[in-house]
């Protein structure tokens, strides 16, 4: 019988065989055979239980994020493996660039490796296969790296400028490869956002009121990378 239905096999010489179909998840097996006794004794072999598995791991890519970028090549590439197969999957394949290395994966099924990325764009993907041999392979993540800071510069005032005049205007630009998302003027040590028109470059202005004798005047600027990378002038 097979999952409890009943269905006859060949017998030759003593031995037997059918084909079957077994379903997804575990089926019983089960083979009686009755001689021609009145009433026939009957022998059984026992149930033995029988798993079909063609469900691939489920993979999970959790950093870093699809889309995002990084101001360094340092980073660690972390996700989750589900699987229904008995036997954990314990290793993965992280395809990085192109280029094949294997990870380890502890019980939870989670993956953590440290990988240097290369400057500009770098894709990345997972793959397992389980103890039945399905494979499963996880979405392709991509993201952008760059380590350049941006650079600011101011061109009014000028360094070393001496006035009779408080109230100034401080005006300038910035130069990047990323779109620029906050610049900040310190004054004397007093931070506030100015104003900034452009992307990954354009330029910013604020006013000032000096004090008597000398004044600092640094203008920042920040990008959307993860660590921030910054830039600043200096008057």
């Amino acid at each position: 019988s097979l999952n409890g239905a009943t269905r006859s096999a060949n017998v030759t010489g003593g031995r037997f065989s059918t084909d079957i179909t077994i379903i997804p998840g575990a089926n019983k097996i089960e083979v009686s055979a009755s001689d021609n006794a009145s009433p026939p004794n009957v022998g059984s072999s026992g149930i033995i239980t029988v798993t079909l598995d063609k469900v691939a791991p489920r993979i999970e890519i959790f950093t870093p994020a699809d889309g995002s970028l990084l101001g360094t090549n340092a980073t660690t590439i972390t996700g989750h493996i589900e699987d229904n197969a008995i036997t954990l999957v314990r290793s993965a394949t992280l395809t990085l660039n192109g280029t094949d290395s294997t990870v380890s994966v502890d019980d939870e099924g989670n993956f953590s490796v440290a990988r240097t990325l290369q400057s500009g764009t770098n894709t990345m993907l997972v793959s397992a296969t389980d103890a039945y041999g399905n494979t499963g392979t996880s979405n392709t993540v991509i993201v952008d790296v760059d380590t350049s800071d941006p650079v600011v510069t101011i061109h009014t005032p000028l360094n070393g400028f001496v006035t009779r005049i408080a109230t100034q205007a401080v005006s300038g630009n910035v130069t990047h490869s990323q779109t620029i998302t906050s610049v900040t003027l310190n004054h004397n040590g007093v931070f506030r956002t100015i104003t900034y028109s452009g992307g990954a470059s354009g330029t910013f202005g604020a006013t000032v009121t000096l004090v008597e004798g000398e004044n600092s005047i640094v203008v920042r600027a920040a990008d959307a990378s993860s660590p921030v990378k910054t830039g600043a002038s200096g008057v």
